[in-house]
């Protein structure tokens, strides 16, 4: 597992109820390839095609788009397929996430972090009526679930309410760092927050957003 200074010396310091790390979960914690290829056998089997009958884990995208052309789907299967991964039954359907792996140097850090006295808050762009789910996944996979922050609704823009959160968070708690693999919403926090240290994850196909402060990237070994 990677190593970086700044956070082991985080975790090694003196517990207290009043320290909080914030992570974000898709694509910090878990792995959302797996549910996109489930997402895309289904579409397959709907309509009896084999667009992604040989599509990899390493292909799959950060979008529907991305994974139907990273297998070379003509432009209407493109469209086609993104509509679905996007809809209710696909991607964000909370049924889908039990395909989700924890990505393991991130979820090591939640767990040895809250065995340390740590507040673990888990702020997420999902919504209120995905908490169970989520909550269930966490679980799952023996990750503290005690705080779980999700969007409203879909009417929230992600970045803007976790910078508000997290600027609303620094006023009860001494906050070690956040940890996400969006740039954008690094972007945001830190402007928000100056002096917010962030974790930034290196999920593969990360955003191409530039950030404004200088960010610590943690490196995964994914397959």
């Amino acid at each position: 597992m990677p190593t970086i200074p700044f956070i082991e010396a985080v975790l090694a310091a003196p517990p207290s109820h009043e320290r909080a790390i914030v992570f974000d979960i898709d694509n910090t914690v878990a792995d959302t390839r797996y549910r996109t290829l489930d997402v895309a056998r289904e579409y397959d089997a709907r309509l009896g095609s084999a667009h992604f009958r040989d599509l990899s884990v390493s292909q799959v995208g950060v979008s529907g788009a991305l994974t139907a052309r990273a297998v070379g789907a003509p432009d209407s299967t493109v469209l086609d397929f993104h509509s679905f991964w996007q809809s209710d039954d696909g991607f964000w359907s909370g049924a889908r996430f039990v395909h989700d792996r924890p990505m393991q140097p991130v979820a090591s850090i939640a767990q040895r972090a809250a065995a340390a006295g740590i507040e673990v808050i888990w702020l997420t762009g999902r919504i209120e009526a995905l908490r169970a789910d989520t909550e269930r996944w966490l679980l799952a996979h023996e990750l503290p679930a005690r705080s779980l922050v999700c969007k409203p609704d879909l009417s929230v823009r992600t970045a803007p309410f976790k910078a508000q959160f997290l600027s609303q968070l620094c006023h009860t708690r001494t906050l070690d760092f956040f940890i996400t693999e969006c740039t954008r919403d690094i972007a945001a926090a830190q402007a928000a927050l100056p002096s917010l240290r962030c974790v930034l994850v290196d999920f593969p196909e990360p955003d191409a957003c530039e950030l404004i402060r200088e960010t610590v990237r943690l490196a995964l070994d994914q397959p």
